[in-house]
């Protein structure tokens, strides 16, 4: 028996092992239990503690050589990044109101001036502007009753609705007699049951003329101020700002007039701490109004500039020709090599971009912020030239 099972090993091994990878394999399963050994390979043995801690000190090593490389990277990732959200939020803007045929716009809200100043933002919603207001009813008019004191005149409309559910409020404008300039409305009042006195003014206009006694006075319109809608508004990441010291429509600035002071440091300037910026498209999405400075919103003829930056680069708010950490002197004239440079202003930092929007298509750009190296020249002249690549439309695409 044990013969026969030899040679039935043999005559297998004879003519199996050159054909099956599995040979060996099928011979010792073959054999008898006390033939079958498993081989006695040598045992493994773990690392030790000091071995451990050694290369858990090499891995601290690299990553802390790796940070300082890296974060540079990491930081103009995120304004690209912020950059793609802010174009996206102004083409949503532009798209509702050409689907809604009324204008739609953007709000953008001024920090806390308690943080880094007014002359950031990092909050953006969308907004839309109200009809006009001509009344509760079609036959509803103006009296204008006292044009005395210089800077309050006063009128009182036919309206039969309070105060408080009035959908008009103070720092809205109104027309009157549907023709001449809008003056700013500075206080409601009730009077009696059908009538509401108004205070508006408006430096540098005409005074209206008082209605004459026994007419029941001339129709009106009052514009009312955009309003915020109810979807979430965009959140920039944290770090990353708008720059509105540096921001503004063709080669200004917000909150300020044109020209730019080109040879004498500029004044501190005095912000509305919380007044945002507002700008709309209309229903053909081109750009329709700018809603800024608290005077009557201005029709946009040039394209609108925002600087997307870096927080710690925001200037001081007592005076923005200067940064947090700079003396007066050093921004006057620029004799810093251009890395000292972009350690002081966002538009001194290539790192950063404009984001644009043209006045005729509503096309909104994503560019580069050029670079401007000179002496003896102001903030004031030289930002606009850091914006030539959004003027010529050189779009990156926000990416």
């Amino acid at each position: 028996m044990k013969q026969s099972r030899k040679s039935e090993v043999g005559s297998r091994k004879g003519t199996d092992a050159t054909s099956s990878p599995h040979a060996h394999i099928e011979r010792l399963l073959l054999l008898p239990n006390s033939e079958f050994r498993i081989p006695n390979w040598p045992a493994s043995r773990g690392i030790t503690l000091v071995e451990l801690l050694i290369v858990i000190t090499i891995l601290a090593l690299v990553t802390a050589a790796t940070i300082p490389i890296m974060a540079p990277a990491v930081e103009s990732r995120r304004i690209r990044e912020s950059a793609r959200l802010v174009s996206g939020m102004f083409t949503s803007a532009q798209t509702r109101a050409i689907a809604a045929g009324r204008p739609v716009g953007i709000w953008i809200e001024r920090m806390d001036p308690a943080t880094v100043g007014s002359n950031a933002s990092v909050m953006i919603f969308l907004c839309e502007v109200p009809p006009p207001y001509a009344g509760d009813t079609t036959d509803a008019k103006i009296r204008i009753t006292d044009v005395s004191v210089a800077t309050s005149w006063k009128g009182r409309l036919t309206d039969s609705n309070s105060v408080e559910t009035l959908p008009v409020s103070p720092g809205d404008f109104i027309k009157i007699n549907y023709q001449g300039p809008l003056y700013q409305i500075k206080t409601l009042t009730r009077i009696n049951a059908d009538e509401i006195e108004i205070t508006f003014y408006r430096s540098g206009y005409p005074t209206p003329a008082r209605t004459p006694p026994g007419s029941a006075g001339v129709p009106y319109q009052i514009y009312r101020q955009p309003e915020k809608t109810s979807e979430a508004p965009l959140q920039l990441p944290d770090s990353i700002v708008i720059d509105l010291t540096w921001s503004g429509p063709g080669s200004g600035f917000f909150q300020r007039s044109d020209p730019p002071v080109l040879t004498t440091p500029s004044p501190p300037r005095v912000y509305p701490p919380t007044r945002p910026v507002i700008f709309t498209f209309n229903q053909s999405g081109s750009l329709d109004y700018m809603y800024d400075t608290g005077d009557p919103p201005v029709r946009v003829t040039s394209p609108i500039h925002f600087l997307v930056g870096k927080r710690e680069k925001v200037p001081a708010p007592d005076n923005p020709l200067i940064g947090s950490d700079d003396e007066p002197e050093d921004d006057y004239v620029y004799t810093d090599a251009p890395d000292v440079q972009a350690e002081k202003h966002n538009w001194k930092d290539m790192e950063n971009l404009w984001v644009s929007v043209q006045p005729h298509t509503g096309m909104v750009t994503t560019s580069n912020v050029a670079s401007v190296v000179d002496k003896n020249w102001l903030p004031d002249a030289l930002v606009p030239a850091t914006r030539r690549f959004a003027t010529d439309s050189r779009s990156i695409g926000g990416r």
